[in-house]
């Protein structure tokens, strides 16, 4: 999968009373964790994988076509969701590939064949080791490695990860103990063996653009992968079209990379600073956050490089985010709309336009996950993902834990209903709006 790279397990085959068939990973799985503390989304998917078993196949059915054998089922994991699959089989093996259920997009492929290999795959324990050592050397603060909650983090990792028999609970047990450690950008994952082809990859990231009645126009952003050449050509659109008013929909967006302050250079006309990053360099010299006046010292960033972000970092220990006005300029009004899944590059963004009044936002409080990570090859296919900077507002403010407050609260799935009631004052009240479900696949 892009996410998680390749991920190898074991699963079992067996066939049900109703001729259906099934495959699940190690039974038990779950309840060796050393708490019986889960993330939310896997106790929903609990009903979905018997006996504790990361990784459950569930009404698999056989069809035979002019190229062989298929399997057709759906995959559920308490760690990556629910799937639908489709493999060939051929040989006592099999390949096919993953995709959403709700809309059928490739996320990942499938392969298997038969073995007799004996479980743990890999010395996890070997990999529990080198994750804390990498992070301790890396992690933005170094204070934090002191405090009662890594402590836990470190027992955690060390008692579950290293007990894990397969990749599949390895990268679970890494996230589920970097969840209860509570920041955000800390992840294990491994490198793909292969890359999605180019004709599978979703379309959702696309900035996508609708002219609704009375000179407002929606902008729906679903990440931000390098997207200033997209953005770009959104504002052109918007401006060539005389809006008078666009909502910008950030609601599931996770984020990216830098490229999210595009949207901000086309809705200021002066050069502005947003935040500063600040690095474990800042935090070895000093007992406290990078002030006002700091702003001043360190260098600015215009461009929307993670990685050149990341070696100036690693050079200076602090870095201003800058926002570089870009042509065309939209004047006019703009809403912001916001959900609790609407995190990392896209939080300075709202934060940044709320506080300078330039968009007034709309919905729930983001997600709080602001620090700045960056990834870092393990050796024998592992990478670590490590926040190596924190992040401030120009004013000041943290917003990682946090999250920015919306000026308008409600709910996420009425936010769009609710900005076009603002913009449509004393006017009938917005029906149903577009994309209102932002619920992922």
């Amino acid at each position: 999968m892009e996410d998680l790279g390749s991920i190898y397990t074991t699963l079992r085959f067996s066939e049900r009373g109703d001729g259906t068939i099934e495959a699940q990973s190690r039974p038990g799985a779950m309840s060796d964790l050393s708490s019986s503390v889960i993330f939310p989304v896997a106790e929903a998917l609990l009903w979905r994988c018997e006996n504790g078993a990361m990784l459950h196949l569930w009404d698999g059915r056989f069809l035979n076509t002019n190229n062989g054998i298929s399997l057709y089922g759906e995959l559920a994991s308490p760690g990556l969701g629910r799937y639908l699959v489709q493999v060939r089989i051929r040989e006592g093996a099999f390949a096919g590939r993953m995709a959403a259920r709700r809309t059928g997009a490739v996320v990942g492929f499938l392969d298997g064949w038969r073995s007799t290999t004996s479980l743990p795959l890999r010395d996890y324990r070997e990999l529990a080791a080198d994750v804390l050592a990498v992070i301790e050397e890396r992690i933005y603060d170094p204070d934090l490695a002191a405090t009662p909650d890594y402590e836990d983090f470190e027992d955690r990792v060390l008692a579950d990860v290293s007990a894990a028999k397969d990749d599949m609970e390895a990268v679970y047990a890494f996230a589920r103990a970097a969840h209860h450690l509570g920041i955000s950008h800390l992840g294990l994952s491994r490198i793909p063996e292969r890359e999605l082809p180019a004709e599978a990859l979703p379309t959702a990231a696309l900035p996508r653009l609708m002219l609704l009645e009375d000179g407002i126009a929606y902008a729906r952003f679903g990440a931000f992968p390098a997207a200033a050449e997209p953005v770009d050509s959104l504002f052109a659109a918007v401006c060539a079209a005389n809006v008078r008013s666009l909502l910008i929909d950030l609601r599931g967006n996770q984020g990216g990379d830098l490229s999210s302050m595009a949207v901000a250079a086309h809705l200021v006309a002066d050069t502005l600073g947003v935040g500063i990053f600040a690095a474990k360099s800042w935090w070895l010299e000093h007992d406290r956050p990078p002030g006002a006046g700091s702003f001043y010292d360190a260098p600015g960033i215009g461009c929307y490089s993670v990685d050149s972000l990341t070696t100036v970092l690693e050079e200076e220990g602090t870095a201003v985010e800058m926002v570089y006005p870009r042509e065309p300029l939209f004047g006019g009004e703009v809403i912001v709309l916001t959900d609790c899944r609407t995190s990392s590059a896209c939080e300075p963004l709202v934060y940044f336009l709320q506080s300078i009044h330039r968009a007034t936002v709309v919905g729930d409080i983001t997600a709080g996950a602001v620090l700045c990570g960056t990834d870092l090859d393990l050796g024998e296919g592992w990478v670590l993902r490590v926040p190596v900077a924190d992040y401030y507002a120009l004013d000041g403010t943290r917003l990682e834990g946090t999250g920015v407050i919306p000026d308008v609260r409600c709910k996420a799935d009425k936010a769009h209903e609710t900005a076009m009631r603002i913009l449509r004052t004393n006017r009938t009240p917005a029906v149903s709006a577009p994309y209102d479900e932002v619920t992922p696949p």
